[in-house]
């Protein structure tokens, strides 16, 4: 049986693997996003493509970062 403070001790370590990997997505998500302002300032002949493909990749960056800050809203509640 599981003491209440190894109950507690587990849900924390569990709590911060999954924010941790959260984090680590929505940092590659910044550095994909970096590469393709780069490749966008450096390509203008792709232009329409580059911009459809950055504007879809902020939406999603942002949903994330709303995401995160709603599960952080309700952790604090």
């Amino acid at each position: 049986m599981i003491s209440l403070e190894m109950g507690v001790a587990l849900t924390i370590v569990f709590y911060l693997v999954i924010a941790t990997s959260y984090v680590v997505k929505l940092r590659s998500d910044v550095t994909h996003l970096k590469e393709l302002f780069s490749n966008f300032n450096n390509n203008h002949e792709n232009f329409s493509e580059a911009f459809s493909r950055l504007r879809d990749d902020f939406i999603r960056l942002e949903t994330k970062i709303e995401m995160l800050l709603k599960l952080q809203k309700e952790n604090n509640s």
